[in-house]
């Protein structure tokens, strides 16, 4: 059985209330594209759009915009991150700063909120887009090395 209209609309509605909040957002209002722009949600729930096919699947629209809703994401691991460590290693991050690499990385201006947002200094990895996959081979290349770090 596949639910109604109304009861996936309800489900979902509650999700993004609750423990979705900030994540999911939701809207009943008609909404194109550009309404979207800058929401901090991963992705807009369109009500709206909500039906049931004649082959009878239930299809869902949600809308996102590229960089922010998961620029913020993306905040909000690093700073949980930053709670959870222990403060002889805090007192680094703050001093030397968080590095970012990999694709997400290259996220334009991620740099910058973060650095706003958590008060802390953000550099770019040089080539970082390589960075990982470099990191990894060093690890590779002298386990015995890094054992004591690895999982």
């Amino acid at each position: 059985n596949i639910p109604t209209v109304e009861e996936a609309n309800q489900a979902i509605k509650e999700y993004s209330e609750k423990s979705l909040r900030g994540i999911v957002g939701y809207t009943d209002d008609p909404i194109v594209s550009s309404d979207v722009r800058g929401r901090e949600e991963t992705m807009v729930f369109d009500e709206k759009a909500t039906m049931i096919t004649k082959d009878a699947l239930l299809k869902t629209l949600c809308w996102y915009d590229n960089g922010w809703g998961f620029s913020k994401r993306i905040l909000d691991v690093i700073k949980d991150a930053l709670e959870a460590t222990p403060a002889e290693l805090s007192s680094d991050i703050i001093d030397r700063g968080i590095v970012l690499a990999g694709g997400g990385s290259q996220l334009r201006g991620l740099d910058q909120v973060l650095r706003e947002k958590t008060g802390v200094p953000v550099n770019v990895a040089d080539e970082p887009h390589l960075a990982i996959v470099k990191g990894c081979g060093a690890i590779i290349e002298d386990l015995e090395k890094f054992k004591h770090v690895l999982l």
